[in-house]
């Protein structure tokens, strides 16, 4: 299981293009349910072609209910009045939209500028079943000992570990106290429950960055925010159906299109293009081809154009994978970590098991006086080292680092040794 550290190492854009891409992906799904239209868009590059006929197929009342979900969400966090910041921002969008659709009690019709719109309740609120046995499917093992089988057992589980991984990941960027998860006992966690979910009819389980991004902005700081919102469910979907079917579907896409949007904003594109322009390329293209396939193509793909790019800047092939660095003891309790030609994200994880070993408290030197070359994503991740050593009463001492150009004003941009002519 401590292959799952892997995802550690991942590099700091293709990580962040996979955020926004699933912020993108998100805002793309719920489009249709946000302006109450019927049409469907399975792709999401489909959204090019298909706007115009979501615009003349909307329905001005769901928008309507949509567009006031969306502007609770935004100033909610701007009111100062307590008694109404104390609820969140969620649940007056639940409420706000139930009252504004408790009169589709059956299917309505209504006119506006010549046109004739239908409001049908099935198609328009949330639907639970009355009786919730027919919603369990036991598993068929029939077909064990069919290729087929195992070909989609070991996709699905390749799927699920590497999306767990990721976003496992993304959220510690997003953690704003900085803790790190442990990889490991996450992905065995995910693989049990997925074991189960399948014994009952459910789907595989993964580490859900849309709830854990969820849980942050609401303020949520430990793991039973995750366990406070299953159970919250299952006691709501078996005690309270007849209210959950009151809630409307345009406020939920509110809800998620909202959130996709704060994974997705301009901030994140501007921030990310102030690291370097490479970065940039690295970004959009990640997004581009994630939307056009699907994440993990996309990843990868971002992962394999970077490597490109250090080899274009110079770095050796023989240095991509393996970094050459030593560790030295000096004298009370200083610690000098030596560290020679390219270092990059693929060989990081040589820089991360000395660093590992570094007893907490003393002083860190850590000498660039022999690197040439030193990339984004491991400028990142000495900068968090640095911070989190400094928090238990040590102190890290960047030795030689301004020898190196960085390619952009950002502090964590690469950097690299230029050539004399």
């Amino acid at each position: 299981m401590r292959s799952a550290e892997i995802g550690k190492y991942f590099p700091a854009t293709v990580v962040h293009a996979m955020l926004a891409s699933i912020g993108i992906v998100i805002i793309i799904k719920q489009l249709p349910t946000f302006l109450g239209s019927q049409i469907k868009i399975r792709e999401p590059l489909e959204i090019f072609h298909q706007l115009p006929h979501l615009l003349a197929d909307l329905n001005p009342f769901i928008l309507l209910v949509s567009l006031v979900s969306l502007i609770i969400l935004i100033i909610h966090p701007h009111i100062r009045f307590a008694p109404l910041k104390a609820i969140p921002a969620p649940l007056w969008v639940v409420l706000t939209a139930s009252l504004m659709t408790a009169f589709l009690t059956d299917t309505k019709t209504y006119e506006l500028l010549g046109h004739t719109f239908r409001l049908v309740p099935d198609k328009l609120l949330v639907r639970v079943p009355s009786d919730l046995s027919h919603c369990f499917a036991f598993p068929d093992f029939s077909a064990i000992r069919m290729p087929r089988f195992w070909l989609c057992v070991l996709s699905i589980s390749f799927v699920q570990s590497v999306e767990t991984v990721l976003s496992c990941a993304a959220v510690d960027k997003l953690d704003p106290f900085k803790r790190k998860a442990n990889l490991s006992k996450d992905l065995c966690a995910v693989g049990l429950g997925s074991m189960v979910s399948a014994g009952l009819g459910g789907l595989p389980i993964i580490a859900e960055i849309v709830r854990s991004t969820a849980n942050i902005a609401s303020g949520a700081r430990t793991r039973f925010s995750n366990f406070y919102h299953g159970l919250f469910l299952c006691l709501f979907v078996a005690l309270a159906s007849a209210l959950l079917n009151k809630i409307p579907l345009a406020a939920l896409a509110a809800l998620l299109i909202f959130t996709g949007f704060r994974l997705a904003s301009p901030k994140v594109f501007k921030e990310t293009h102030s690291i370097g322009y490479e970065q940039t390329v690295i970004f959009v293209s990640t997004i581009f081809v994630t939307l056009a396939t699907d994440l993990l193509i996309g990843v990868f793909s971002g992962i394999a154009l970077k490597l490109l790019l250090h080899l274009f800047r110079g770095v050796k092939p023989s240095e991509l994978f393996k970094a050459t660095a030593y560790l030295e003891d000096g004298a009370e309790g200083d610690h000098y970590l030596h560290m020679d030609g390219a270092i990059v994200f693929s060989n990081y994880f040589c820089i991360k098991n000395l660093l590992d070993q570094i007893k907490t408290g003393g002083q860190v030197f850590i000498d660039f006086s022999a690197t040439t070359f030193i990339d984004h994503t491991v400028m990142e991740h000495l900068a968090e080292f640095r911070q989190d050593y400094e928090h238990e009463g040590g102190k890290v001492c960047f030795v030689a680092l301004e020898k190196l150009s960085s390619v952009s004003d950002h502090p964590q941009g690469s950097r690299r040794l230029e050539r004399k002519r």
